[in-house]
């Protein structure tokens, strides 16, 4: 995805153009933001829940999608030391489309989502200006399923939209670089293990305010 390349590419030339203190030792409260692109691998059970939700009639129905879309989030942080951090923040995972066949119909569906999440992360330090980290934690996902689907066979309406909130498991791992004493880049790779996976990619930074 274009979008992706760039912000990959923006953080090599910012992370070789800067000046690199000893970022290793930061520690305390800190804040970050990240952006990149969500892919959503589908979302059957949503799909099962439209469709379970007419009365008597059971469907086993696949809502297949292989779409990435712009995602972005937000966070905060504590850093022990060098090892360990505890973060929670909020992302927008986008949105994607899908389709399937539901009576015979071609049914083209939507299916947005948030996340509310909080993850434990361990690193290990790369020199001075380095570390990869890997992160497990939990999220409570929100999520949102509208169609195009109006009506089915015996006369019954489907609904046209549905919302699920659900807590998954979170987890993933990155690289972070020291641009100055305060502020880092990061580049990392999460899953949110909703309906079949969601995978996010993101690239972003993490301030130490007051140093």
């Amino acid at each position: 995805m274009k979008i992706i390349r760039t912000l990959i590419a923006s953080f090599v030339v910012a992370s070789m153009a800067m000046p690199v203190l000893a970022q290793n030792s930061n520690h305390g409260f800190y804040l970050g933001a990240g952006a990149g692109g969500a892919k959503y691998n589908g979302f059957n059970q949503l799909c099962r829940d439209i469709t379970g939700a007419l009365p008597g009639i059971d469907v086993d129905t696949d809502c297949d999608s292989s779409e990435t879309s712009f995602a972005w989030k937000l966070f905060g942080g504590w850093r022990w030391n060098r090892y360990v951090s505890l973060e929670a923040g909020f992302a927008n995972l986008g949105e994607a489309k899908g389709d399937t066949v539901i009576f015979g119909q071609d049914v083209n569906g939507e299916v947005s989502s948030t996340a509310l999440f909080g993850e434990l992360v361990g690193s290990i330090p790369l020199g001075t200006k380095a570390r990869v980290f890997g992160k497990l934690g939990v999220a409570n996902i929100s999520a949102e399923l509208t169609t195009d689907l109006f009506a089915v066979p015996l006369g019954q309406l489907a609904p046209t939209s549905f919302s699920k909130d659900s807590t998954e498991a979170v987890y993933g791992a990155g690289l972070e670089l020291g641009f100055t004493q305060n502020l880092m880049g990061r580049i990392e790779w999460e899953r949110f293990d909703f309906e079949d996976g969601i995978g996010f990619f993101s690239a972003g930074f993490v301030y130490f305010p007051g140093k």
